[in-house]
């Protein structure tokens, strides 16, 4: 009796097997063609498991196994036909070699409108260092803020651009006739004029016998981020000469994103290393439901714009058990977060956890219901921020709690900043209008690189309220810390050092 036994439990055993593999789609890069050599283009075999998967009714698994696989810029585009299609990295996906590789693409790796998504594991190493070395040197890439660009010549018909600082998204105007494209989170025109400074220099156009319009000397103006412009071009001294209207980006080399998901809802990612990014590691944009569990994000302490991990219009994110090591902030929390919830997280070095900068614009949403616990902060130029430009703006912040956090030699362990400029060149100086209230610090201690460990710089027209410290104690050198308050009100319960100044 025993043998039939054996031979029907084999064969059931071989039917589930197979009926597994039906129901569950997978997905091996080697198969499609990658190779596992870190010089051979493993792209389209990437893009070809993605389209199988995204395609597929069934759930499906994408397999990266061991090795390190060289991969260029990549959207993932949804929706798919499944809800559950999971990134199975075991090995590394590896960015072109020199920082001008991946262009201005925003991001390396990109998923847009995707449901039930997961990635587990991997390493992704966007070899970051040559452009922040490029930044450093000031050779023709932008490391942010208030940099000049200056355009030299755009032929209009092919396209071509050259600029002495090769991603901008530059302000064109003068006789230019210039549209701004519908996007969230833009200055309009008014307010760029508002804000900053242009410097415009006389151009002339001629016509070559092809027809192409050729533009010298545009301008000279501030860079200014996160515009699309539209350029109708029309001739005045060639009656009838027209240039076709064009979307672009004018770019001086800021960098691209590692890992970005836009308009997309329940996802999860664990133990996956960012390494080296160009700019921000993982950003969140229009999310709803996500998970991220065990990251781990490294990069130079002196790394430009390298945000560890940035959410903005987004709800229902939670960051957990995860350690960030950059250099900028480690956490970015832009407007129209709600309901994020960080635990357990390590920030050092870097910027901190910071939510802003807002005030960007004045139509902004603002920032509601975060929770950060059991933290720790080593050796960082802020803990737990509060940013927003000193500018008007319909922006706020509230319901937040910063609960069991420790500070180690960090120069600014707890801060509200409304006046932030960070490269103090061409600050709005104005008031902003940015609300915050309902803010507690809730047994926050350790060690402050600076004097002032408390420092509460808010807006002259709206005040900050409901501001709440409880059992604080933060020390420098051995002695005891100050703190500082400009319009701050609020209360102060249990042991507190510094003394409180709301």
């Amino acid at each position: 009796m025993e043998k039939p036994i054996s031979l029907f439990v084999v064969t059931f055993l071989f039917f589930l097997l197979n009926q597994s593999r039906a129901i569950v789609g997978k997905y091996n890069v080697l198969e499609l063609g990658a190779k596992a050599d870190g010089n051979t283009d493993s792209t389209e075999s990437l893009l070809s498991a993605w389209a199988a998967a995204c395609g597929s009714s069934k759930p499906s698994t994408i397999l990266v196994p061991k090795g390190r696989f060289l991969v260029k810029r990549v959207q993932f585009s949804g929706p798919c036909k499944n809800k559950a299609i999971n990134f199975r990295i075991q090995g590394t996906l590896v960015a072109p070699s020199g920082h001008e590789a991946l262009g201005n693409a925003g991001y390396w790796l990109h998923f847009q409108n995707v449901d039930g998504v997961t990635i587990h594991g991997g390493i992704l190493d966007a070899r970051g260092a040559g452009l922040w070395a490029c930044k450093a040197a000031g050779n023709g890439c932008s490391s942010g803020g208030a940099t000049v660009c200056k355009i030299d010549q755009i032929v209009l018909h092919r396209l071509t651009l050259v600029a002495s600082l090769p991603t901008a998204n530059c302000f064109l105007g003068s006789s230019l006739v210039v549209t701004k494209q519908k996007q969230r989170n833009s200055l309009d025109l008014l307010d760029l004029f508002r804000y900053t400074k242009l410097f415009f220099v006389f151009f002339y156009f001629f016509f070559e016998p092809w027809g192409n319009a050729v533009v010298s000397e545009i301008l000279r103006t501030h860079l200014i981020l996160g515009l699309n412009l539209t350029l109708d071009l029309n001739s005045r001294d060639s009656p009838g000469a027209r240039c076709m209207a064009y979307s672009f980006d004018l770019v001086c080399r800021l960098g691209t994103k590692t890992l970005g998901f836009t308009n997309s809802n329940n996802i999860a990612i664990t133990r996956l290393t960012s390494l080296n990014s160009q700019m921000y590691h993982l950003v969140f944009i229009g999310c709803n439901q996500v998970k991220l569990q065990k990251i781990k994000v490294l990069a130079a302490g002196n790394s430009p714009n390298t945000d560890g991990i940035h959410v903005q219009f987004s709800s229902g994110v939670s960051i957990l058990s995860s350690r960030i090591s950059t250099g900028d902030d480690c956490v970015s929390i832009g407007p129209g977060t709600t309901n994020l919830w960080i635990e357990n997280v390590f920030c050092g070095p870097g910027h901190g956890i910071s939510i802003g900068s807002l005030a960007k614009d004045f139509e902004e949403e603002g920032v509601q219901n975060v929770t950060v616990k059991r933290v720790k902060f080593r050796n960082t130029q802020n803990g737990a921020r509060i940013k927003s430009w000193g500018r008007p703006s319909k922006g706020f912040v509230k319901d937040v709690l910063f609960q069991h956090v420790t500070m180690i030699n960090v120069q600014n362990p707890i801060v509200i900043d409304q006046n932030y400029c960070p490269s103090h060149i061409n600050c709005p100086g104005q008031v902003s209008g940015v609300k915050i209230n309902d803010v507690t610090y809730r047994d926050v201690h350790g060690t402050s690189a600076t004097e002032v460990a408390v420092k509460f710089d808010c807006s002259e027209k709206y005040p900050c309220s409901g501001i709440r410290l409880e059992d604080v104690k933060l020390t420098y050198q051995n002695q005891k810390a100050k703190s500082s308050c400009a319009n701050a009100a609020g209360t102060a319960l249990g042991l507190l050092e510094p003394a409180s100044c709301l």
